[in-house]
C-alpha cells in the first residue's frame, strides 16, 4: 500500500484500487500527524475486509516510520495515532510493516491525496448563496 498526505487531503494506492479523502479544518495538523492519520485511514479504507495477513505501507514520510517502526513516539499526539494503528492491526491479526519510499515513487498516493473534492465545494458555495438569498426575501 502506497499512503500519503497533504495539507489538502490523504490518499492510498494498493494496485488497481484507491482512496482518499480530505481534512476537515479542524483535522488539520501538524505534517506528521496527517501522514500517521492517513496511513490509519488508508489501512481503514483499502484494507477493512482484511484478516490474518501481512499488508506493507509505504511512505515517503521519515518521521511516519520511524513511529511506526519503534512502535511509538515521544510525542503524545503522534504516539495516539501510532498506538490506534497497531490497534486497529491487533484486532484483526493483521501483521503491519513500514517501508520508506522516495517521494517521486509515492506520485499516485500523492495525487490522490490532493485531488480537490469540487462537488464539496461547489456544495458550501451552494449554501452560503442559499443564506444569502433567504436573508433577502
Amino acid at each position: 500500500m502506497f499512503c500519503d498526505a497533504s495539507l489538502t487531503g490523504w490518499g492510498a494506492v494498493v494496485g488497481d484500487a484507491k482512496t482518499r479523502g480530505h481534512w476537515a479544518q479542524d483535522e488539520l495538523d501538524h505534517i506528521n500527524c496527517l501522514e500517521l492519520k492517513a496511513i490509519l485511514l488508508d489501512l481503514q479504507s483499502l484494507c477493512k475486509d482484511s484478516r490474518d495477513t501481512h499488508i506493507r505501507n509505504r511512505s515517503d514520510n521519515t518521521t511516519a516510520i520511524a513511529c511506526l517502526d519503534r512502535c511509538d513516539s515521544i510525542k503524545l499526539s503522534l504516539n495516539t495515532i501510532v498506538k490506534q494503528i497497531f490497534a486497529w492491526a491487533e484486532l484483526r491479526s493483521i501483521i503491519l510493516s513500514i517501508q520508506h519510499i522516495q517521494g517521486l515513487h509515492n506520485s499516485e498516493a500523492d495525487k490522490e491525496s490532493r485531488i480537490k473534492n469540487l462537488d464539496a465545494e461547489y456544495n458550501v458555495i451552494s449554501m452560503d448563496n442559499l443564506e444569502e438569498s433567504k436573508k433577502k426575501i
